[in-house]
């Protein structure tokens, strides 16, 4: 009743920017607490109208490697990468949490790992960065619908001990404020 917020999430939230916008400098009118989960595959001029009306950004950086982002995602990393710098540069970065979210042989290698963090540390050391264990629970969800999940069944969660050497791959690059 009084200490809750708004998440806007999708897909791409900020795909329906304008009115993304204008929901946004209502809560804040009204007091609302407001967070946004995107990639920031969007207009520079967009990001720059939603900052002041967010308290909490969280961004997905699945893929540090263009060419695989391109294979996995279907899109350019290179306009993702250069929206979280100047995120990372603003006085907004405070409100950011990067997170990457773990995929057996596709984003949970520690060439991406590595290149993610250490792309992170040169720009902003103390950005908050989150790891988020895969979770296999999706490809029950691919099947109701009549699609291909992609993703061989043999992989489960990680366990404490793998998740605990993808935190020590992060915090070598040196990324300070690891959200674990």
């Amino acid at each position: 009743r009084d200490s809750g917020g708004v998440t806007f999430s999708g897909g791409e939230p900020l795909m329906q920017g304008e009115f993304l916008i204008d929901i946004l400098k209502r809560c804040h009118q009204q007091h609302i607490h407001t967070a946004i989960e995107t990639t920031l595959y969007t207009s520079l001029e967009l990001i720059q109208k939603a900052l002041p009306y967010l308290e909490q950004i969280y961004i997905d950086l699945k893929i540090y490697d263009e060419a695989l982002h391109q294979k996995y995602v279907g899109g350019s990393v290179a306009l993702i990468k250069k929206h979280i710098e100047y995120i990372l540069k603003s006085e907004h970065w405070k409100k950011v949490i990067i997170r990457t979210p773990l995929i057996p042989q596709i984003t949970a290698t520690i060439q991406n790992l590595q290149s993610i963090s250490q792309f992170l540390s040169h720009i902003n050391p103390e950005v908050y960065y989150e790891l988020l264990n895969y979770n296999p629970l999706a490809s029950s969800k691919y099947e109701l619908v009549g699609l291909e999940y992609g993703i061989d069944k043999q992989y489960k969660m990680f366990d404490q001990k793998q998740m605990q050497r993808f935190y020590q791959i992060v915090k070598q690059a040196g990324l300070k404020n690891l959200i674990i």
